[in-house]
Order: structure tokens, then C-alpha cells, then sequence
């Protein structure tokens, strides 16, 4: 168990670290606290690379407006992989800005939030297998739809299994 305490997040990255080759995986529950992991980054000069976030689950959160995952990278992360997570009932679910290759596999998120909130700094989005609650909500400004399976019955804005990439222009822009 990961216990967080106050308004303080699970898990939370320095503002000007580079991360390479992390992983956190195996049954995990992350609990309380504002967001699960949190990394607000505005200073580093350098890329980072090959975040896994493996086996969470999140509960008991405190903050309605915080995040699952909250990735806010100065450069950019290439490489997040967000596989068998389960969570979001008291949260919203991933806010990412400025990730290359994002993946995400197995994943439930069962709030009733923004599920997820990308931006054009987001590039090659794939979800595989994915359940988004049925009164969920989706921010995807700049992405276009390369592939995307159709919506199942009583699940949320976004599709079980897709793949989105940055819109260039004359694209279309959801």
C-alpha cells in the first residue's frame, strides 16, 4: 500500500527529474491523497523515458479536481505505459501533456470525470482493451482518430480500443 496523507499525491516526481527506465509494478493500492502519481515538471533540459505504471489500483481519494495520473512534462516523456489500472471513482482519471507513445492496456477507469485530458503535445495514443465510465468524459484537443473501435453499450467518451496521434494541419481536429 502507497498512503498519502493530507493533500499530498501517492506518488509525486520532483519538479526538474529526469525519469529513465521506471516501473512500478506488481498489486499495488495507492491510496488517499490528491492524485495518484504527479509530476509537474518545468525545469529539466532533458528527455525521459519508459514510465510503467503496472498493476495500480486507486481508491479513497481526497481531491474531486486532482488525477489518476497528472504528467506534465517540461521536454517531453517518450514512452508511458499504463497497464491492468483499476480506479477513479473519487478523481478524475489521466491528464497528460507533452508524451510521446502513450499506452494504455487493460485499463478501468470508473469515475464519473474528465477520463482523460490530452492535448497536441501528445503524440502515437493507443488504448487496448480499455473500460471508460458510462457518464465519463474525454478532452482530446489536437488528436485525430487513426483507428478506433465502436463505443461499447453504457461505456464513457472514449472507445474500448483506439489509437490517436497528433493532428497536423488540414487534419481534422476532435
Amino acid at each position: 500500500y502507497l498512503i498519502a496523507t493530507g493533500g499530498h499525491p501517492c506518488v509525486e516526481v520532483e519538479d526538474g527529474c529526469t525519469l529513465s527506465n521506471v516501473t512500478f509494478t506488481g498489486f499495488q493500492e495507492w491510496v488517499g491523497g490528491s492524485h495518484g502519481f504527479y509530476w509537474s515538471d518545468t525545469t529539466t533540459t532533458g528527455v525521459s523515458e519508459s514510465l510503467t505504471l503496472e498493476g495500480v489500483r486507486w481508491e479513497q481519494g481526497t481531491d474531486a479536481t486532482a488525477y489518476l495520473v497528472y504528467i506534465k512534462h517540461n521536454l517531453a516523456l517518450q514512452g508511458l505505459v499504463v497497464r491492468d489500472c483499476y480506479g477513479g471513482l473519487d478523481r478524475n482519471g489521466f491528464y497528460l501533456r507533452r508524451v510521446d507513445t502513450a499506452t494504455f492496456a487493460n485499463v478501468q477507469y470508473t469515475g464519473h470525470g474528465l477520463a482523460l485530458d490530452v492535448d497536441a503535445t501528445v503524440r502515437r495514443l493507443s488504448l487496448q482493451n480499455c473500460f471508460w465510465q458510462a457518464t465519463s468524459t474525454a478532452k482530446m484537443v489536437g488528436q485525430r482518430t487513426i483507428f478506433a473501435v465502436p463505443l461499447n453499450p453504457n461505456t464513457g467518451a472514449l472507445p474500448p480500443t483506439a489509437y490517436y496521434d497528433e493532428a497536423t494541419d488540414g487534419d481534422r481536429q476532435l
